[in-house]
């Protein structure tokens, strides 16, 4: 599969790798990405100025919406064919929105 990766060093930029499909592990599940953007926060993060935290040679993807073609074994909130959607607070599934992260406030 192709991915597009943050990299490393004093620069952050962005590489197109060649990367064997995954297997999900017990609390993950696989997304086949039907669109996907990129906004403001992974442009912060390129140019230095995102505040929180990101994952080391991680996908820019603030936005995206897909369907679910794998679940670990431990999933019990999606199943293979479901319909989701990926962005910046993982953790927010309703209710009023935290602002948690300082960029947000400032934004």
């Amino acid at each position: 599969m192709k991915a597009v990766r943050w990299t490393s060093g004093d620069k952050p930029g962005l590489e197109l790798h060649d990367e064997p499909v995954p297997t999900p592990g017990r609390h993950e599940v696989m997304i086949r990405v039907h669109a996907a953007s990129l906004n403001y926060r992974d442009q912060a993060i390129l140019d230095g100025q995102y505040g929180g935290p990101t994952q080391k040679n991680g996908v820019p993807l603030s936005d995206g919406a897909g369907e679910v073609v794998a679940v670990g074994d431990s999933v019990t909130r999606a199943k293979v064919g479901d319909r989701v959607t990926a962005g910046c607070h993982p953790h927010w599934i309703g209710g009023p929105r935290v602002r948690s992260i300082s960029w947000i406030a400032s934004a």
